[in-house]
């Protein structure tokens, strides 16, 4: 017999504080202004306590229905095959091909 893993609790996930266009930009189709304080309203998004125009991710997320995240949405940025070439022969020789010099946001300098 097979078990299940059980559900992560949303203890399990990190608290976010964002403004309300980060989190209508995860909600298709987004929500238009009047729908989003009615929500707010009747408690589905948490707004933060003593901060004006940020509401709780996670919190706001899961009685929406949908899947709580671990991390910022845009914040994980996927690398591309030259990021990844470029990184490995710095790897492999770093005299040679030195590492490229990296700008305020993590984006390689060219």
């Amino acid at each position: 017999m097979v078990r299940r893993a059980p559900k992560p609790s949303p203890d399990d996930f990190p608290e976010f504080p964002v403004k309300r266009e980060v989190l209508c930009s995860m909600l298709t189709p987004p929500l238009g202004r009047t729908a989003f304080f009615d929500r707010v309203k009747k408690g589905k998004i948490v707004s933060v306590k003593g901060l004006s125009g940020y509401y709780l991710l996670n919190q706001s997320l899961h009685p929406l229905g949908i899947p709580m995240v671990r991390e910022l949405p845009g914040a994980a940025r996927s690398r591309s095959l030259e990021d990844i070439t470029r990184l490995a022969f710095t790897l492999i020789d770093p005299a040679t091909f030195p590492a490229p010099s990296l700008d305020a946001h993590g984006r390689c300098d060219r």
